[in-house]
């Protein structure tokens, strides 16, 4: 048979190693040399196009071979599994549409263990440096600590032919349970409770906080102040901490 002949030809050709050629059943009586082939570009002319009529270029590979500049698109069909690199049997997720389920750590640049750290709403917790007087300017406060109940004021009388820029307020309150406190600041134009603005107040309970402000006052004329004021809204007396910083 013919076939036979050709089978039996295959098997004895050899390659350029000595390996004997086969060959594929193609189907309909044909059959086809198995070839494994490497190409090397050496070139791609300027007129070879692609599909869509952009020049196909290359890049060359060193050693006289070069590449197919080709970009390619991937669009997943379904969830990709992505394994982390440090830890074996962890993944993070990305679905099709490419979102990405995973964790992430921020680190100081310069200090790799420390991390940063957020509330329970996902806010960024940030310590903040202390204020500083620009060039020139005169720094200023009120402190007000210690056990209370009720209301008490401080009043801070803003230096006469100046004005007070006040640039944070703090409190803090030790815990109570039947009640919580307040830090208050104010604007008192008249020296005194009457006529007064509300600056920015802190309600504080078993906890700390800060707030940063940029509030210039009016020019100081011997009576206009800033009054500090610290409450408490129900219950017995507690430890109640109070400051606000700026300068003149």
């Amino acid at each position: 048979m013919v076939f036979n002949r050709i089978t039996e030809l295959f098997v004895k050709i050899k390659d350029a190693l000595g390996n004997g050629i086969t060959s594929t059943d193609l189907g309909s009586g044909k059959r086809g040399l198995d070839v494994n082939a490497s190409v090397t570009i050496e070139d791609v002319d300027a007129n070879t196009r692609d599909g869509a009529g952009n020049p196909i270029t290359s890049t060359d590979l060193g050693s006289g071979k070069r590449g197919l500049d080709v970009n390619v698109a991937i669009t997943p069909t379904e969830a990709v599994k992505i394994r982390d690199k440090n830890a074996a049997g962890n993944e993070v997720s990305v679905d099709a549409a490419g979102n990405l389920s995973a964790k992430t750590i921020l680190r100081d640049a310069t200090f790799d263990s420390r991390l940063a750290k957020v509330d329970a709403s996902g806010n960024q917790l940030v310590i903040l440096a202390a204020p500083v007087p620009p060039t020139g300017k005169t720094a200023i406060s009120n402190t007000q600590q210690g056990d209370m109940s009720g209301v008490q004021n401080s009043f801070t009388v803003i230096p006469n032919g100046y004005s007070v820029v006040i640039q944070r307020l703090k409190a803090g309150a030790e815990h109570e349970s039947n009640g919580g406190s307040k830090v208050e600041l104010w604007y008192a134009p008249n020296g005194n409770t009457t006529g007064m603005t509300l600056l920015e107040a802190i309600y504080i309970n078993g906890s700390s906080n800060q707030f940063d402000l940029a509030y210039e006052s009016p020019i100081g004329n011997g009576t206009r102040a800033i009054l500090l004021r610290r409450s408490r809204l129900i219950g017995g007396s507690v430890e109640v901490f109070a400051k606000w910083e700026g300068y003149y």
